[in-house]
């Protein structure tokens, strides 16, 4: 919508209005007055008032005749209408258009006004006058674009922090190895264990333990053994867990399904585990595929391999098709970002740490027990 600017001869408001009612006249939404519309942009607006009442004062300047008061126009004491609210759309009617007259035409049912420089004009006494609203002021304007940007800036200034807070939290480089720690803080030993963790997961719900049993994995494999015997000792009892164990002759399950753990089951689990040994290489992908056909809630897969990008990209479409179940993956060896990026995806959390850590959180246990941890 085109609009035109004007200001209000008595309270100097600046005002808009909708530009067909140029050369005609309209009401100021502050103060109420009276006035011409300029007929091009960059006009002055004059107030409207009576002419002068016979005994030679003038009516009140500025506002609508009211019943009784006479118009010297004719003998019609027709009011002119109140002024439409702001919100409402006014098309400029022909009936709005003012007449200059002279003092010899004066027709009946007209209102007679005058202009500060002397011009007589008629209004039909039915006319409907439009309002001119208020201009907001750019100050207005101004002031919401900085409060946005501030709030703009304020969140990528968050946004910034957290993620520094998170990479100097959750990733620092071992002195001896170069490799990354990802997921953990290496002062905070994980194997310190009083509620039934397994590493950093808490056996509290549904879990499938997948443990790779490669060849590479020999250094470290009897203690994870011993650390998976003790979290089941330790669990929530009647907690479902199964414990799976990728070997080069394929893939051994203890239980044989999910279920609750029973009494005497941690016992079992112990001589399950003893005879398997670290050799060559199982397929992950493989063991994986075996155990989703269970869909699990969660599975937490430990490894040391270096999973190609084709293997990850194959588990990435194993869990495509079973949506409600989580991967975590303990990761003994170099970081992966790409499985990282799928273990995230899919919900779970993700661990890498040089074994170098997770023997010396064992061996520190150990020294203090001077025991196996679980007999």
């Amino acid at each position: 919508m085109t609009t035109i600017e004007l200001q209000c001869p008595t309270c100097q408001e600046m005002l808009v209005l909708d530009a067909g009612f140029a050369g005609g006249v309209c009401r100021c939404s502050g103060c109420g007055t009276l006035m011409t519309v300029p007929a091009a942009a960059g006009g002055t607006s004059e107030r409207l008032s009576r002419p002068a009442t016979p005994g030679g004062r003038p009516e009140a300047p500025g506002m609508a005749a009211s019943p009784s008061a006479p118009s010297s126009a004719s003998s019609a004491k027709t009011p002119v209408h109140a002024p439409r609210r702001d919100h409402e759309t006014v098309q400029p009617p022909s009936a709005v258009r003012p007449t200059v007259v002279t003092a010899h035409t004066n027709e009946a049912g007209k209102q007679t006004f005058v202009t500060a420089s002397g011009r007589t004009l008629e209004l039909d006494a039915d006319a409907v006058i439009p309002t001119a609203a208020k201009k907001q002021r750019p100050v207005v304007r101004a002031t919401t674009a900085i409060v946005a940007v501030g709030a703009l800036l304020v969140l990528v200034v968050v946004t910034v922090l957290v993620f520094v807070w998170v990479i100097k939290e959750k990733t620092s480089v071992d002195p001896h190895t170069g490799q990354p720690r990802i997921g953990y803080d290496v002062a905070d030993n994980p194997l310190v264990n009083a509620d039934g963790r397994f590493l950093y997961w808490s056996l509290d719900e549904p879990t499938v333990i997948v443990l790779d049993a490669a060849g590479l994995n020999r250094p470290w494999l009897e203690e994870m053994k011993d650390v998976l015997v003790d979290a089941a000792a330790k669990m929530p009892e009647a907690t479902p867990l199964q414990v799976v164990a990728l070997t080069d002759l394929g893939v051994k399950t203890f239980p044989d399904k999910l279920r609750s753990w029973k009494p005497g089951d941690t016992a079992k689990l112990r001589a399950f585990l003893t005879p398997i040994p670290a050799m060559r290489f199982p397929d992950p992908v493989a063991g994986l595929e075996t155990v989703l056909k269970a869909d699990p809630p969660r599975i937490i897969l430990v490894t040391g391999q270096q999973l190609t990008d084709r293997q990850v990209d194959d588990i990435d479409l194993l869990l495509d098709k079973h949506p409600d179940t989580r991967l975590s993956v303990a990761l003994l060896g170099t970081h992966l970002p790409r499985l990282q990026t799928l273990v995230n995806k899919s919900g779970g959390k993700y661990v890498s740490m040089p074994q170098e850590d997770f023997l010396g959180w064992y061996a520190k246990i150990r020294n203090a027990t001077q025991e196996p941890r679980t007999k």
